[in-house]
C-alpha cells in the first residue's frame, strides 16, 4: 500500500471509531434513564 492509501484508510478507521462512539452515545443515555426491569 502507498502511503496515500494508507492515510486514507486511517481517516476512514478513524471517523468510523469517531461515528460507533457519537452513536453509541444517545443509546447509553437512553439505557441509563430507562426503567431497568
Amino acid at each position: 500500500l502507498s502511503a496515500g492509501v494508507f492515510d486514507d484508510l486511517t481517516e476512514l478507521g478513524t471517523l468510523g471509531l469517531a461515528n460507533n462512539q457519537l452513536a453509541s452515545l444517545p443509546l447509553g443515555v437512553f439505557a441509563d434513564l430507562a426503567p431497568t426491569g
